[in-house]
C-alpha cells in the first residue's frame, strides 16, 4: 500500500483543491498526483473519465500562471485513475491566478501536505527566477491599473499605446505578468513620500525630497504640500505643482523688487 509523501498526492475525486497541489508540486521538487485513489491509498475510481480530464486540462491551464502545461503530463490507468505528473518549475512562483502573487495564491509542498508560501519565501522564489535586478523582479501586486501615468503621458503627447509598456517593465502582453518597473508607474503604487515642497535649506532639507527656494535667506519654506498615498505619477504632478507655485511667487516679489 502506498501512502501520501512530499512527492505523492492521492485525491479520490476532482476537485479544486487539485490546482493548489499542482503549484505545490511545482515550487518545490516535482511530484505526482492520483485521481481516484482515496488518502489510504484503496483505488476508488472516477466516475466519469472524459469530463473529469477535460475539466482536469482545462482548470490547470486556466487557474494556474505562469503557464505551467509545460511541466504536467497526464496518464490514464485501467480507465479509472488520473496518474498526473508534475515536474519542478522553471519560472516560480507558480500561483492561483484568482489569488494573486501573495501567500493566499502560493503554495509550496511541506512533506506530505501543501502549504501556502510565506512572504519571505515568495520572494526568495522570485529573486532566483528573475535575478537581482529589482526592475525586472516580479511584483507581487499583479491587478494593476495605469490610469494616472496614461494621463501624464498625453498632456505631454507621449504615446502609452499597450505595445510601450514592455518598455516601462510591464511584460503583461508577453507573459501576463508585471515586473517592479511597471508597479513603480501603477496607480496603486502607494509607497510614502514626506512632500515635496518649496522652501529654506535648513530644517527638513535634507535627502534630496523638496526644492527650496528661500525667503530673504531665512531658510523658511514658501510653500509645502504632502504628496502621500500617491502613485509615482501622482508625486510627479503634486511636486511640480508646488514648485510652481513657488516660482509664481518668486516672479511677483521681484516684479515688486523684494528681495527673494
Amino acid at each position: 500500500m502506498q501512502y501520501e509523501n512530499e512527492r505523492m498526492e492521492f485525491k479520490s475525486q476532482l476537485t479544486d483543491d487539485i490546482y493548489k497541489e499542482v503549484i505545490a508540486f511545482t515550487n518545490t521538487d516535482g511530484g505526482v498526483i492520483y485521481i481516484g485513489i482515496d488518502d489510504q491509498g484503496n483505488v476508488t475510481g472516477i466516475d466519469n473519465v472524459d469530463e473529469t480530464y477535460t475539466r482536469l486540462t482545462n482548470g490547470i491551464r486556466d487557474a494556474i500562471q505562469p503557464d505551467v502545461t509545460m511541466f504536467v503530463r497526464y496518464v490514464l490507468q485501467e480507465n479509472k485513475v488520473i496518474r498526473i505528473e508534475v515536474g519542478e518549475g522553471s519560472y516560480k512562483p507558480y500561483y492561483l491566478k484568482g489569488k494573486g502573487l501573495k501567500p493566499a495564491g502560493v503554495y509550496v509542498r511541506q512533506g506530505a501536505t501543501s502549504v501556502q508560501a510565506s512572504p519571505e519565501q515568495i520572494r526568495q522564489m522570485i529573486k532566483d527566477s528573475d535575478g537581482d535586478v529589482f526592475e525586472e523582479m516580479r511584483t507581487v501586486r499583479q491587478d494593476l491599473t495605469f490610469d494616472e501615468a496614461a494621463a501624464a503621458f498625453k498632456r505631454y503627447k507621449v504615446d502609452f499605446s499597450e505595445d510601450k509598456y514592455i518598455a516601462l517593465g510591464n511584460e503583461k502582453k508577453k507573459r501576463d505578468l508585471l515586473k517592479m518597473g511597471a508597479f513603480h508607474m501603477a496607480d496603486e503604487e502607494k509607497l510614502p513620500f514626506p512632500h515635496a515642497g518649496a522652501g529654506g535649506a535648513g530644517e527638513n532639507g535634507g535627502g534630496g525630497k523638496s526644492v527650496f527656494f528661500p525667503e530673504k535667506r531665512s531658510g523658511s519654506f514658501q510653500s509645502r504640500e504632502c504628496v502621500g498615498n500617491a502613485g509615482v505619477m501622482g508625486k510627479f504632478a503634486s511636486g511640480c505643482a508646488v514648485i510652481i507655485k513657488a516660482l509664481e511667487k518668486c516672479s511677483v516679489r521681484v516684479e515688486k523688487n523684494e528681495t527673494v
